[in-house]
């Protein structure tokens, strides 16, 4: 089959599917998620040297992996590198994820033939003598409820979200606008161009840099963005 429909109902979404799909909606990036059981903590034990994986969750090469319980892994002394959880496709289904320590991160695509990726937590460094540095480097990304972006697109901006919403709606809104033929200066005329704009725009938001469906709300000159 040269074209699959993968949202057909009688098409069997396969998990590499499902991974090529999240991992071009998460930007191509791992990240840890913000608020989900202990963010992926980890804790050490002099006395054992034992490096303790706390609950979380996080998207790697776009799966999704879940620990939903304490994961110990024993240190050696005179070690150093990072601690991860790695995926490796060479495993049998089911034991792909693993908690280990690497001196070096695996950064294979999984989408396109690669077999291990790691999402780094840790770094770390054991002495032969038991002194133990830990350096948390976890990406924990949080998803706000909104995004408020002033219409006036500020190229120096630090704030990538509202840069890339306004990229992606700013033609859109202006063609709406336009096609209504409203005053864009006269904020008390855009109440009927905002009800367009959220019937209109609402359904395409989904391709945005939000990557979900939104309602549009103008306060002076302030653009309100929020997830349905």
């Amino acid at each position: 089959m040269a074209i699959t429909v993968m949202s057909d109902n009688e098409v069997n979404v396969t998990a590499s599917a499902d991974g090529m799909l999240y991992d071009f909606l998460a930007g191509h990036t791992n990240y840890i998620f913000a608020d989900i059981g202990n963010e992926l903590e980890v804790s050490y034990s002099d006395l054992s040297r034992i490096a303790t994986l706390n609950t979380g969750g996080a998207i790697i090469c776009g799966r999704h992996v879940l620990v939903d319980d304490e994961v110990e892994l024993q240190l050696q002394l005179g070690t150093s590198g990072y601690l991860v959880i790695e995926i490796d496709l060479n495993q049998a289904p089911g034991l792909e994820g693993r908690f280990i320590a690497v001196e070096t991160l695996s950064t294979d695509n999984l989408n396109d033939g690669g077999s291990k990726n790691d999402i780094a937590l840790y770094s770390y460094s054991l002495t032969q003598n038991g002194v133990m540095t830990l350096t948390d480097i976890r990406v924990i990304k949080e998803t706000p409820d909104r995004v408020e972006v002033d219409m006036a697109l500020d190229p120096n901006s630090n704030n990538p979200v509202a840069n890339s919403v306004l990229s992606a709606l700013n033609t859109m809104i202006n063609q709406q606008l336009n096609s209504l033929e409203v005053n864009k200066a006269t904020v008390a005329s855009l109440n009927s161009a905002i009800s367009t704009i959220n019937n209109s725009l609402g359904q395409k938001a989904n391709t945005s840099a939000l990557g979900t469906q939104c309602t549009f709300s103008l306060s002076g000159t302030t653009l309100t963005i929020t997830p349905r």
